[in-house]
């Protein structure tokens, strides 16, 4: 025998300690559907490309869309409660930088530290930047370990053992 689980709603007004019937705050479909009409209302012919739930430290909505005519896409910002638009705006594209290059590090490292080897090298975001450090080799087989802005390739401490 197969038991079908109560819906999602339904446990939670089972859930909740109250009088009478009451229902957890889940927004149903034509709520979303409001929702968007209200963003729709602002720009008629706009095409939504892609609908952002808010997570659960926001209470806002995000939406990538284009109008026809126009080739930019834009992002909208919206209150996921109410509706209202918050922001709108056309959506630029995060900007594309390079990484500071290995060889040139490289060829820096054994003019100032003796550097003969890198054995292994790590990238992680830490103080709010990418930090990349470098596991090397320096003269006499002794260990080094210097830590660079991944971007611009300055030093930022260097670890002998």
């Amino acid at each position: 025998m197969i038991i079908k689980r109560p819906s999602r709603v339904w446990l939670m007004a089972l859930l909740i300690p109250c009088h009478g019937w009451v229902y957890a705050d889940i927004p149903t479909h034509t709520e979303k559907l409001l929702k968007l009409d209200k963003a729709k209302a602002a720009h008629p012919n706009m095409q939504i490309i892609k609908h952002f739930e808010p997570t659960d430290h926001t209470n806002q909505d995000r939406i990538l869309y284009k109008v026809p005519p126009d080739k930019t896409t834009y992002t909208m910002t919206i209150n996921a409660k109410t509706g209202e638009i918050i922001q709108d705006h056309p959506y630029r594209n995060p900007q594309k930088t390079s990484l500071y290059d290995l060889g040139i590090l490289k060829n820096e490292l054994q003019q100032k530290y003796s550097i003969q080897k890198i054995n292994k090298t790590t990238l992680k975001y830490s103080e709010n930047r990418l930090i990349r450090t470098l596991y090397c080799t320096g003269k006499y087989k002794q260990k080094v370990t210097v830590v660079t802005d991944a971007f611009n390739g300055n030093i930022i401490r260097v670890e002998k053992d």
